[in-house]
């Protein structure tokens, strides 16, 4: 695959996010960090990845030895690395914990430059930005400030006509119900930001903050979101997920994502269900809704030999095939989920993958059907077990909270 891309001028970039140097502890190998290990994984990608792009919360709590600890480590990559900041880069140097009152980019600038710029590759704009200021009552909040927003409308003039891609640590994410931008989003500042980006080409914009893999659209803006490298202490808990980054492949305008879980050689999970992109860790999956005929994408990957077959079903019923949609450093596998006579309610969707040698992973999530009942023919609907947390074949069953990292 990488041979048309280098030809068709297109380009693998990596994005990792939410790294915690100084305070989570993902991974116990002698010798190496997380940085480390994540480089190792990366090469064996088997693309040239051009450039690797870290959106925020690189350190814990912006201490001078974090930072170094972060360059030492991403110097592991070899290829240029672009930074954005986050609220965990910002914090006073010398906090002896994490108040959310301390606020100061003096040791970002120190050690890693300015916290808003922009740089081109291969024909695409990309965009950093920085949206964190403190208010005048001290409070830290997301606002992109008036010299920031003057600088980014020129840059953007500059690239008009160009392909862009914007990077910032928090995503821009709305709430449907109230149409309001989440917390601690300045509400004016981040309706004139989308604004203006809504006036140019903008293929994405790449964020972090959630610890999550995610996807959705805002007034027609894909927002794509990283989980953490941080991996293992998501958010400071012990949580069954694994470090991870993304993979990008960009060409002809259009942008293709994989996420890669560290250690896990062979996975399958459902990534979209009609409109739902379905979130990553698995726990806190979003449940989609089933209306009719509803196209499913699964994405898979595997180092233990190359994928066969995809299939998925409902519940216990019978095992339908899907079809392969793209073949690059990763599968995706699509076809039509038709619920037929299947009753209104939760159910599980179930996919496997099988390798060629054998090899099998699964994924389960629920999903709700609604409009259709079995209840007029006098059918019994079946119940359908939760859907379970399924490890590669390679790890075994999950590790108990208790055997984690600490």
């Amino acid at each position: 695959m990488t041979l048309p891309l280098a030809i068709l001028g297109g380009f693998y970039f990596v994005q990792i996010s939410d790294i915690h140097i100084g305070g989570f502890t993902p991974v116990h190998v002698p010798g190496k960090t997380i940085l480390d290990l994540a480089a190792e994984d990366i090469r064996k990608l088997g693309a040239p990845i051009e450039f690797v792009l870290a959106t925020g919360d690189l350190t814990n709590s912006s201490k001078d030895e974090e930072f170094e600890r972060y360059k030492r480590g991403a110097s592991s990559f070899g290829v240029p690395v672009y930074n954005c900041i986050g609220r965990h880069d910002c914090l006073a140097p010398d906090s002896p914990s994490l108040p959310l009152f301390l606020f100061g980019k003096t040791p970002w600038r120190r050690h890693l430059g300015p916290t808003y710029y922009s740089f081109d590759h291969k024909g695409v704009h990309f965009v950093v930005l920085d949206p964190y200021i403190r208010d005048h009552s001290g409070r830290v909040t997301l606002k992109i400030p008036p010299k920031q927003m003057d600088w980014l409308k020129t840059d953007l003039e500059r690239a008009k006509g160009k392909p862009i891609i914007v990077a910032m640590h928090p995503p821009l994410w709305r709430d449907p119900k109230t149409g309001k931008f989440f917390e601690p989003w300045d509400q004016k500042s981040a309706s004139e930001l989308l604004s203006l980006l809504r006036g140019h080409k903008v293929i994405a914009c790449l964020s972090g903050y959630f610890h999550m893999s995610d996807e959705w659209k805002v007034d027609g803006i894909r927002v794509i979101t990283c989980g953490a490298l941080a991996g293992y202490r998501w958010r400071g808990k012990p949580f069954l997920t694994w470090p991870v980054y993304r993979v990008f492949r960009y060409q002809g305008e259009r942008l293709w994502s994989f996420t890669r879980e560290l250690f896990n050689d062979f996975h399958v999970r459902v990534v979209r269900v009609g409109d739902t992109a379905i979130v990553l860790p698995r726990p806190t999956t979003r449940i989609p809704t089933v209306k009719g005929p509803t196209r499913i994408v699964v994405e898979a990957y595997s180092r233990k030999g190359r994928i066969k077959s995809v299939r998925f079903k409902v519940d216990e019923g019978p095992w339908r095939p899907l079809s392969l949609a793209l073949r690059d450093l990763w599968d995706e596998w699509e076809g039509t989920l038709v619920p037929g006579e299947a009753m209104s309610g939760r159910h599980t969707l179930k996919v496997e993958a099988v390798t060629e040698d054998g090899e099998s992973a699964r994924d389960e999530i629920y999903i709700e059907i609604k409009g259709l009942s079995l209840a007029s023919k006098g059918r019994k609907p079946r119940r359908s077990s939760p859907p379970r947390l399924i490890p590669s074949p390679s790890l075994g069953p999950p590790a108990p909270p208790s055997s984690l990292p600490s």
